[in-house]
């Protein structure tokens, strides 16, 4: 009997949406980059798999963005211009390479849990526009780094702010325009500042 009684009233229950209704199906996330509500493999994927570039320097921001959230290094590294300071590599006084580009994004990758992207103000940039600037800021957590502490609180919420510069590299042959490429960023400010 109290068997009985149980299974009428979960299913009872589950008439009304409660325990032991069935599960609604949820669409796949948007993607990180927060430009639209487009799903990661609709959004930045084609670019990070090659399939397709970015068609505005915007467009590669937030790319990047999300191959920092996704982890996905050799993507970031390929679109660092050769010119930026640590293209090369962080180097000490003596010259000797202290760490590659890539170890460098992979270890941000690694410790960062990306909370969000907001682009603030964009200057040039556009689909027939050589050059371009994205003022933008992120938000993010530092996690799975022994020993750190933010104002006396693990993980607290940070943000950052850049003005990135990108420019569009010459087209290479059979291309009809050159793909943008990051150049370098300004942080704004001192270090990093936490947010509520």
């Amino acid at each position: 009997r109290r068997a009985c009684a149980r299974r009428a009233a979960v299913r009872a229950a589950a008439k009304k949406g409660g325990f032991g209704a069935a599960k609604t199906k949820v669409g796949p996330e948007p993607c990180p980059c927060g430009a639209s509500d487009a799903p990661y493999k609709k959004c930045c994927a084609p670019y990070h798999e090659g399939k397709a570039f970015p068609p505005t320097a915007e467009k590669l921001m937030r790319s990047r963005y999300t191959a920092f959230v996704k982890k996905k290094i050799k993507y970031l590294v390929a679109t660092t211009h050769p010119l930026h300071p640590t293209y090369n590599g962080m180097r000490l006084d003596s010259g000797e390479v202290q760490s590659t580009l890539a170890e460098d994004l992979k270890a941000t990758a690694d410790t960062a849990i990306f909370l969000g992207l907001e682009i603030l103000e964009t200057s040039g940039g556009g689909e027939s526009d050589d050059e371009g600037e994205v003022y933008f800021e992120s938000k993010f957590t530092i996690g799975r780094q022994r020993g750190f502490r933010q104002r006396g609180k693990k993980d607290a919420p940070q943000s950052i702010r850049e003005r990135s510069k990108f420019i569009r590299m010459p087209p290479a042959e059979g291309e009809e325009k050159g793909k943008w490429i990051y150049r370098e960023g300004t942080p704004e400010g001192e270090g990093y500042t936490r947010y509520d």
